[in-house]
């Protein structure tokens, strides 16, 4: 990819610009898994298993990011876990602004479980991410977050009207009162996606 969004501080988010070379490797060994996280249709078992790689060539830093990602899912139940770890490092001869005078390197993991309560129409999901910005210090941008969660599907699954709430736990320095609710609708046209339950 070229000219992404310019280059941020690093613990700000994934934000380049220049080239960006990215790389996956997924496998899906007891059958094609769907679109969605959630296992809408109460299906058999399905496990899903991917590896990826990225390397930002930025004008004032490097990053290489490693990831490795899991999911599963059987009559309704679905688990998901991802890790994603990156190091960022400065330019020795900078050609943007922005330098940073040292190595950052990240980490966080993300674990989900949900339910489909009712067929391709009700579900819940609760969500653990646990983020380290900046593995060498210890504030306030370290934090866990959980979240819970319940969607709605109607018109046949082309709308999703969703609602979580997250809390948010600072784990150094201050606790701070950032916990947010989220309320979302959702809207979805494939026209190679068979629909009904006949399908």
């Amino acid at each position: 990819f070229y000219e992404g969004y310019q280059t941020n501080y690093a613990p700000f988010g994934n934000r380049f610009e220049g080239l960006m070379y990215v790389a996956r490797l997924s496998s899906d060994p007891l059958g094609e898994m769907a679109r969605t996280s959630a296992d809408e249709e109460q299906g058999p078992a399905r496990l899903g298993v991917g590896a990826n790689y990225f390397f930002a060539d930025g004008g004032a830093r490097d990053v290489h990011s490693f990831g490795g990602d899991a999911q599963f899912k059987w009559a309704g139940l679905h688990l998901i876990t991802e890790v994603i770890w990156a190091r960022t490092v400065p330019e020795s001869v900078p050609t943007a602004p922005g330098a940073l005078p040292f190595e950052i390197t990240s980490l966080s993991i993300v674990a989900e479980a949900g339910y489909m309560i009712l067929p391709r129409m009700l579900g819940v999901t609760t969500r653990f991410e646990w983020i380290d910005p900046n593995t060498a210090t210890e504030d306030e941008t370290d934090a866990w977050l959980l979240t819970g969660g319940v969607a709605f599907h109607f018109v046949d699954q082309i709308l999703k009207a969703q609602a979580d709430y997250t809390h948010r736990e600072e784990r150094f320095g201050l606790s701070l009162p950032n916990d947010t609710v989220t309320i979302a609708l959702q809207g979805m046209f494939d026209p190679a996606r068979p629909r009904g339950r006949e399908n």
